[in-house]
């Protein structure tokens, strides 16, 4: 692509409008041979022992390819999928253990935040899991969306198209039984899926229309295989070709030689605005991911800015305070956006990171009286001066503190500091009581201030 198309990229990503639709070659992993192969490529030879086939390996390229010569054979479709669930299971282990890498381009992909819902496309956890361990805020039992043609589509749509936070939607399926009992194995059920979302696109309107008004990345999805037109014919909800200039497009990154001459004809005259990229899927995120890093800041300390943005206005009632000193705003904004993507309101200083007028009486009205938890980030910068205005913060907080049995002031270490350099916090608040924060690991930080702010919001 040129400078032009990836500034146009990048800034459509900052702004919510892209949409990765994640396929089978972005799962790319280390086999025991030590090359690199799509997830359902190096797990095709397990999956034909599995099922007792005895044909070549090499005639197997994919599960896919397994799953259609045993059901040629006379074999069942739910064998196909029992095998799939524990081959599958037992290889998320190894990945959770370390005992394998893993897919470093889903790696990469999870940690550009712009990107608001990721499109899951095989039955695999691989996403969840990635979003889970880098996107904070992330729940798999609430941020999981499940299509299937005709289990639990009460369950299916998003709730709302104003999502909060990273979003997963998987549109072919979930391995886990209680979820569906079939998922695309084999290229019969992927027809079947196809049709389904034909079908029930009533029934999924806000995903649906989420994904009509932006632009849909496609990432290691076969081109050749109609896949991708199919759904962009659900999703557009119109003739392709009649597509004007203006319509929302998309992108498809795919090797040069998965996509036909009269594929890319199609895709580059007839559409209009697709842009095709060719080449290694996994490199072009590694490249991807390489220039959001480069414009917001690989470190949270240069990133701050573009999470501040993102940020919702604060609700004065109910909320956490967050007490911070100006050189802390990117570990005070990037707890902020971490607690946001777990439901939980904040209100931040955000005047403080620009010079500006500081509201006393707002601010100590907040904290005496409305603010439901009351968060001390202590750090060098807070040691050094005893007038700095967070103290005077922290009086308020910790006369209130004084009034109640349960906890509300809640303290934690940040950088270089240890409990036993701390000299200027308030007396009543124990030593015992601190946390420790950082920005590489902020989720047990996270999940101790979510538990204590629905402990209070509990007794009301």
């Amino acid at each position: 692509m040129s400078e032009d198309d990836w500034e146009y990229l990048l800034q459509d990503i900052d702004d919510g409008l892209v949409i990765p639709v994640v396929g089978p070659g972005l799962l790319t992993m280390t086999g025991h041979d030590g090359t690199s192969k799509p997830l359902y490529d190096l797990l095709a030879p397990a999956l034909m022992t599995k099922l007792g086939l005895s044909a070549e390996t090499s005639s197997f390229q994919t599960t896919k390819d397994v799953a259609a010569a045993y059901i040629l054979s006379g074999g069942l479709r739910d064998i196909v999928y029992r095998s799939m669930r524990g081959i599958l299971y037992s290889e998320e282990e190894r990945i959770k253990s370390d005992e394998v890498g893993f897919p470093p381009a889903l790696e990469k992909l999870v940690k550009i935040y712009g990107f608001p819902l990721y499109i899951a496309t095989t039955p695999d956890h691989l996403i969840e899991i990635a979003l889970e361990k880098f996107r904070l805020g992330f729940q798999r039992d609430a941020n999981v969306r499940v299509f299937h043609p005709v289990e639990n589509l009460d369950l299916a749509d998003l709730p709302t198209q104003n999502l909060n936070g990273a979003w997963c939607y998987k549109l072919f399926g979930d391995l886990n039984a209680r979820k569906a009992q079939s998922f695309v194995a084999s290229d019969e059920d992927l027809m079947e899926f196809i049709v389904g979302l034909m079908e029930n696109s009533d029934k999924i309107r806000n995903i649906i229309n989420f994904m009509r008004k932006r632009s849909l990345l496609f990432l290691g999805m076969p081109a050749y295989d109609w896949t991708v037109l199919f759904l962009l014919r659900i999703v557009r909800g119109t003739r392709l070709s009649d597509r004007g200039e203006n319509s929302k497009g998309e992108y498809i990154s795919d090797h040069n030689n998965a996509i036909d001459d009269s594929t890319i004809l199609f895709f580059q005259r007839a559409m209009k605005t697709t842009r095709v990229i060719f080449g290694d899927p996994v490199n072009f995120v590694h490249d991807l991911h390489e220039r959001w890093s480069r414009k917001h800041g690989a470190a949270s300390g240069q990133r701050y800015n573009y999470l501040l943005r993102d940020l919702p206005p604060g609700s004065k009632y109910n909320s956490i305070f967050i007490s911070y000193k100006r050189e802390d705003a990117a570990i005070a904004v990037t707890l902020a956006h971490a607690l946001w993507q777990a439901n939980v309101p904040v209100w931040l200083d955000t005047q403080r990171l620009e010079p500006g007028e500081e509201f006393d009486e707002t601010i100590e009205s907040m904290i005496r009286i409305d603010c439901i938890l009351f968060v001390s980030l202590i750090s060098v910068e807070t040691e050094k001066c005893s007038e700095c205005y967070v103290h005077k913060e922290r009086r308020w907080a910790s006369e209130r503190q004084g009034t109640l049995s349960t906890r509300f002031y809640i303290p934690f270490l940040w950088g270089d500091i240890t409990a036993d350099d701390v000299k200027l916090e308030p007396e009543n608040i124990g030593k015992r009581h601190y946390g420790v924060i950082n920005d590489r690991d902020l989720l047990s930080a996270v999940s101790q201030i979510v538990k204590l702010y629905n402990e209070r919001r509990g007794r009301g």
